[in-house]
């Protein structure tokens, strides 16, 4: 039964349990210890003059070989030209030799480099012998040594351990857990960052836990009946109640932040095995030791950032992982990414990594939208969950609220007179009816009622259009506080009703809704060539404008646009928008989303309004059909935008939203289909079409009706 095997050059060597070595290989050298008469060989062959002795361990170097007795006797044979077998001499052996000046030294290893041997003794001092030529034998000096010489440098450092390699050595001192190197460094093999030789032992930085992912990913492993076996897309195959105890000791070392940080950055986005997910689970339980003692947010973000930067496939895996996880565990992991969310939140003035779409959570649309019949008391505990900016259809989330309170009212305006009406009548919102007009308002006409407000009122003093913008500010002129209490209201209504108006107001209207400040550049976008000549201080005047007091003199400008110039204005408009809109949820909104909510979406991605579209009597490939598809996508965009309007009652369209329209097509039957125009029904969305002759036909007959067509139930 084979003990132990060695390979040099071009020799192998081995021993039995019964004591017997055994060598096969090359003997240009006598490295086999078989005599001169004996050539290469090519199977295993007994070594008949040590048999009797007791063997512990074999060596082989280059071209020499090495055995070490029971007893610590050393003996060697083979190539000897730079000492190497430590007999005083450099004539090769072709038999095993006894070094006697190793002879009561206690060995308890050798090893063996290509042209140099080492052996330490239970003492834990370490002798070096044979070719130093690059410094391999550690005694300063790059001479060869022809006896055994003790390692000076070593002494004292209780060495465990000693490797040769081919012109370098290393030692292990088992205490410290440190390796010392010294020899040959020009590929690197001596661990000391550099590529010159060494003459002397010096210590090797390994790398420590924290600075290998691999090591992490080993180190928790769930061994009982070996379940890290079974490691797998669903499986992680961790035990983490060993990680927890584990960091609960480790997380009071100061240099372990510097190391995590730097291990973090190095994560590869793709790795090669589910094994090398295993740090993203691991490393939430340090982060939760790390938190108790108010430390770690920075690292968790980095950790996020490294999540967000994995290939799609190693996430989904991730994401399996997680939902497999124990309680404890997975509420911690909750909790850190809660504190990412908060960390990017507050500072997200200042270079968020992560935009607020980054925090929606697109399932939570079906759970919305499906949702078709729910009592009061269901509703309102949906409405006490807190993660309401985790939603991304702004449409669902503000559809399902603002739903929760009934219409209750009723308007009749007419078309030339509107403002008047609206004013007078301004407790009454839904349904609308136009004077001389017989439609039914099941949403279109309260949507067309605020569209023409919106363009009515531009055409009043209390706005002011900026022509180099096209957007529109309260009029400082205009001091009638009613007047823009009830233009609030109708916002108001129109939000609460979820009705899209657009007045062209800019952003920074919905900045100052929301109780944020406007900046310079709201100012730059509502009027890009601003001219000044308004007094912003006492004395104003007679202060020149320098680079000193140039930001006071930009801060003080926009205050007064948005704010002082506007004071009353805007708090008769606020608190008619407060009661247009009765229920403040709106409050919870980015600026940016209010503004969606209200306006609409900018973006028009007309190819996806034919993906929704449902057909009555008709069908898709129906010959009208497809000549209604071929003349709409011939619109300019303009007149693409009249279509909606026409069919919608408005051409604005909730954010996101044009590719989850289901408009409806309808074909008529009728004698002289030629004679009529198309018509629509605003509120079901449905487009009435009649079988045109020719598509020229129905490209006169749509474009005279969606620029003509101005009153509802009048064909």
């Amino acid at each position: 039964q084979i003990v132990q095997v060695s390979c040099g050059e071009h020799h192998s060597v081995a021993f039995t349990r019964d004591g017997d070595l055994f060598t096969w290989g090359h003997n240009c050298y006598g490295q086999l210890g078989q005599g001169r008469e004996h050539s290469n060989s090519v199977s295993p062959q007994c070594v008949q003059s040590l048999k009797g002795i007791p063997l512990a361990q074999v060596s082989a170097g280059g071209n020499h070989s090495f055995a070490l007795s029971s007893s610590g006797a050393v003996f060697g044979w083979g190539r000897n030209s730079a000492g190497q077998l430590g007999l005083g001499d450099n004539a090769d052996r072709d038999v095993p030799v006894l070094v006697e000046n190793l002879n009561l030294k206690k060995s308890v290893q050798i090893s063996c480099g290509a042209e140099h041997t080492a052996v330490l003794t239970k003492g834990a001092l370490v002798f070096t012998f044979g070719s130093g030529g690059y410094g391999q034998l550690g005694h300063n000096s790059f001479k060869d040594e022809l006896r055994p010489r003790l390692v000076s440098e070593l002494w004292g450092s209780e060495v465990f351990q000693i490797a040769c390699g081919s012109n370098h050595t290393l030692a292990f001192v088992g205490k410290s857990k440190k390796i010392y190197s010294f020899g040959r460094g020009k590929e690197g093999q001596l661990g000391s960052g550099q590529t010159a030789n060494q003459c002397v032992p010096l210590l090797v930085e390994i790398r420590k836990t924290f600075s290998s992912v691999s090591c992490i990913n080993g180190s928790f492993l769930q061994k009982s009946s070996d379940k890290h076996y079974g490691t797998s897309g669903q499986d992680c195959g961790l035990d983490l109640s060993i990680a927890q105890h584990f960091f609960k000791e480790l997380s009071s070392k100061e240099k372990v932040l510097t190391k995590v940080g730097k291990l973090l950055r190095s994560l590869k986005t793709n790795p090669a095995g589910v094994e090398g997910l295993r740090i993203y689970l691991i490393l939430p339980e340090l982060l939760r030791q790390l938190y108790k003692m108010q430390q770690g947010v920075k690292l968790a973000v980095e950790l996020a950032e490294a999540i967000f930067r994995l290939h799609p496939d190693s996430q989904k895996v991730l994401e399996s992982h997680w939902s497999s996880l124990p309680y404890p565990f997975f509420r911690s992991l909750v909790k850190m990414f809660r504190s990412v969310s908060v960390h990017l939140m507050i500072n997200n003035q200042r270079d968020s990594k992560v935009k607020a779409s980054g925090f929606y959570i697109n399932k939570i649309n079906q759970i919305l939208g499906s949702v078709s019949v729910l009592t009061e008391k269901i509703k309102v505990a949906i409405l006490s969950f807190h993660s309401v900016h985790f939603i991304h259809n702004l449409q669902t989330l503000a559809g399902f609220w603002f739903g929760l309170w009934p219409d209750c009212n009723n308007l009749r305006v007419n078309r030339q007179t509107l403002l008047t009406d609206t004013f007078a009548h301004l407790k009454n919102v839904a349904p609308v009816t136009f004077v001389g007009e017989n439609g039914s308002d099941y949403g279109g006409l309260s949507q067309e009622f605020f569209r023409l407000f919106a363009k009515n009122l531009v055409k009043e003093n209390c706005i002011k259009m900026f022509k180099d913008s096209g957007l529109v500010w309260f009029n400082k002129d205009c001091c009638t506080s009613e007047v823009f209490y009830y233009v609030g209201i109708v916002l108001g209504m129109a939000l609460y009703n979820m009705f899209l108006v657009n007045f062209n107001f800019p952003p920074a209207l919905f900045k100052k809704l929301l109780g944020l400040k406007p900046t310079l550049a709201d100012l730059a976008e509502l009027s890009p060539h601003e001219v000044n000549g308004q007094e912003l201080m006492p004395n104003g005047n007679e202060i020149l404008v320098t680079k000193v007091n140039r930001q006071e003199f930009v801060n003080l400008y926009v205050d007064y646009v948005f704010n002082k110039s506007v004071a009353c204005q805007f708090e008769a408009f606020y608190e008619g928008f407060e009661a247009g809109c009765p229920v403040n949820i709106w409050k919870m909104f980015l600026p940016g989303e209010l503004m969606a909510l209200l306006c609409g979406d900018p973006a028009y991605e007309w190819e996806e309004l034919p993906k929704n579209a449902t057909y009555i009597n008709c069908r898709a490939n129906d010959v009208t059909v497809q000549n209604f598809w071929a003349v709409f996508f011939g619109f300019s965009e303009e007149d693409k935008k009249k279509f909606l309007e026409f069919l919608c009652g408005t051409d604005l369209i909730p954010q996101r939203c044009l590719g989850q329209f289901c408009i409806g097509i309808e074909v008529e039957v009728a004698d002289n289909p030629d004679d009529y125009f198309p018509k629509a029904a605003t509120c079901s969305k449905t487009l009435q079409l009649y079988s045109y002759s020719t598509i020229s036909v129905l490209r006169e007959k749509l474009t005279h009706a969606i620029y003509h067509c101005d009153e509802f139930g009048n064909i």
